[in-house]
């Protein structure tokens, strides 16, 4: 059996991790970075394309004028389709890349707010903390428990 009268000065507070990640510095630039390099991602992705569309349509134009043989043509096939290759395989390499970078960071903010939150309900004698955005797991709690913002001066250190 376990005896609950034990229990009964049980410290609780909570936070709110959608407004600790909406002020958490180290969050916010990571958020940065993982946007940029999407974006550098994206730009790659239609620069190669871009390429290929013209490289297509410089074969297409010469087949039009008679300027290739249809062995031409067909080496010309396979060069495109070589190419679509490659470029897929780059982009798929890149998405990878970008997955891990994503994950490492989310695993290194998530270690970083968990150490955070427990040294501080440690300093303050808080037995449970609850994390969770607004309506999440937590339904109701009062404003005098919500520890978000101490949280947050503490990351930001």
């Amino acid at each position: 059996d376990i005896d609950l009268s034990k229990q009964q000065n049980v410290r609780i507070a909570y936070v709110d991790s959608r407004k600790v990640k909406s002020k958490w510095k180290l969050y916010l630039s990571y958020e940065k970075k993982s946007e940029k390099e999407e974006t550098t991602y994206k730009n790659y992705v239609n620069q190669k394309r871009s390429e290929l569309q013209q490289k297509l349509m410089g074969f297409e134009q010469q087949a039009q004028q008679g300027l290739l043989t249809p062995n031409q043509q067909q080496q010309a096939g396979a060069e495109l389709q070589q190419d679509q290759l490659a470029i897929e395989e780059e982009m798929r390499k890149r998405e990878e890349v970008l997955y891990q970078k994503r994950n490492t960071r989310t695993a290194d903010i998530e270690k970083k707010l968990q150490e955070t939150v427990k040294a501080f309900a440690q300093s303050k004698g808080i037995d449970l903390v609850f994390l969770s955005p607004k309506g999440g797991a937590v339904s109701y709690a009062k404003e005098e428990l919500d520890i978000s913002d101490a949280i947050i001066a503490q990351l930001n250190k």
